[in-house]
């Protein structure tokens, strides 16, 4: 036996394995360390749909020198931190749900406010947060990344990234004008394989979004399984 399957013999039974990487400089296994290459121009222009606690953000600023981050959150008072906490680093944070109209719409938030949706939680047996409450449903914006960026006058999108609890399809709707033109290069999004909110999208039906403006995908990461089974991962798609 060769010396270096007796070493992955060895790291398989500690829980870890060696693999050659797929695509030159890239692991498509982690986001941070493939973020470089596949967003090589500088300064990249990043929109973050769905911030949450900025975790989108820290990841970008670790990443890459110097991003434009512009970043939406729904959630009126997790908006203002982000605010407060992002104003020296120059991030823009905009109080709006994305979607396909321009208008406004009611958005759940939950106890757990990484959770907080659009759509509400669907209550079924296989859904591991079936239980958590909603605790308000405010009303807040809605706008479309396509109408955002003619109006800001964003000419190129280098990374997109949308987590939006099942309503990213919307999202992607609304830049159907960006996606057309080619102006988004980079893609990644947030797909359920299991039921997680009423009336979510899939990820066959995000694929197929895509693939019709020919954008492919090029890997998942952050995968998160139940057993053998994922339930969901973040999708990268580019041009």
């Amino acid at each position: 036996m060769c010396l270096t399957r007796i070493i992955r013999k060895i790291l398989r039974r500690l829980g870890y394995d060696i693999h050659r990487l797929p695509v030159a400089n890239l692991t498509l296994r982690d986001l941070e360390f493939d973020l470089p290459f596949l967003v090589p121009r500088k300064p990249a222009t990043i929109i973050d749909v769905g911030a949450n606690k900025g975790q989108t953000i820290d990841l970008v600023q670790r990443a890459l020198k110097d991003p434009i981050i512009i970043s939406f959150e729904a959630n009126p008072q997790v908006s203002k931190v982000l605010r407060e906490k992002y104003a020296a680093a120059g991030v823009q944070v905009e109080n709006s749900a994305v979607g396909s109209t321009h208008g406004t719409v009611e958005f759940g938030i939950t106890e757990n406010d990484e959770l907080s949706s659009v759509l509400e939680l669907s209550r079924t047996a296989g859904n591991p947060f079936a239980q958590t409450k909603t605790n308000l449903r405010v009303k807040v914006p809605v706008i479309t990344l396509d109408k955002y960026c003619e109006e800001q006058k964003v000419q190129r999108i280098d990374l997109l990234k949308s987590d939006v609890q099942g309503y990213d399809l919307e999202v992607l709707k609304g830049a159907a004008s960006l996606l057309a033109a080619k102006r988004i290069e980079v893609i990644i999004v947030e797909v359920n394989f299991i039921q997680l909110y009423e009336n979510q999208c899939d990820f066959g039906q995000i694929e197929r979004w895509l693939a019709a403006y020919a954008y492919r995908l090029y890997g998942f990461y952050e995968v998160v399984r139940d057993s053998h089974r994922i339930n969901w991962a973040t999708a990268c798609f580019g041009k």
